[in-house]
């Protein structure tokens, strides 16, 4: 069975490793591409956000090219406009993330829906690396993080019971009180869809 552990890896290696794996082409695109990824996690992060608030945000990134980008995503369905104003004989859009904000209590998710629950999900690792990742981590000044991956071979009762455990293991550390000694993390679970056997 192949394990991979990693205790100290740059955030982009994060998404590469678990998006990769999942996400169509068309959202994978802005998790692996630096200057797309940024884009959308700035938007994602905001919550909306301007062509001036992410020139601002983002200053190695021209603003012809944020354009390009932005443009991009929005007649690909990943941004939409929420508000428009002219300034200076121009109209400047504010964008948000088209994710899944409403209650989903169906029997059903299509496939382009789950895909979108996992991308906000993934963006919120996402920024927690980005914002909160040293600019060095090393074994004499270590910072408890992790990821890892594993295939396994599991009946849908056996994944369950597994579930059922982590997430009993994750409710009990989240009943933790804030203390000097005790840091915030966040603390995520997931198991892709199964794969064919035959």
């Amino acid at each position: 069975m192949f394990v991979s552990f990693f205790r100290y890896c740059p955030a982009t290696l994060f998404v590469q490793r678990i998006v990769a794996v999942c996400m169509d082409d068309k959202l994978l695109q802005y998790f692996v591409d630096p200057i797309k990824g940024k884009i959308m996690l700035e938007v994602s992060s905001a919550g909306t956000a301007s062509v001036k608030y992410l020139c601002e945000r983002c200053p190695d990134i021209p603003r012809s090219t944020m354009y390009r980008h932005l443009s991009k995503l929005e007649k690909e369905g990943l941004l939409e406009v929420v508000s428009t104003r002219r300034v200076r004989g121009t109209v400047e859009k504010t964008y948000r993330f088209v994710g899944i904000t409403s209650d989903y209590q169906n029997d059903e998710l299509s496939r382009e829906m789950v895909m979108r629950l996992f991308a906000q999900y993934c963006m919120k690792f996402f920024e927690e690396f980005e914002n909160n990742l040293p600019e060095k981590v090393s074994k004499s000044n270590p910072t408890v993080m992790a990821f890892t991956a594993a295939p396994v071979f599991a009946t849908d009762d056996e994944m369950m019971r597994f579930t059922e455990s982590v997430g009993r293991m994750i409710s009990a550390l989240s009943e933790n009180k804030a203390t000097e000694d005790r840091n915030a993390h966040t603390v995520g679970f997931m198991i892709t869809p199964p794969k064919s056997n035959r």
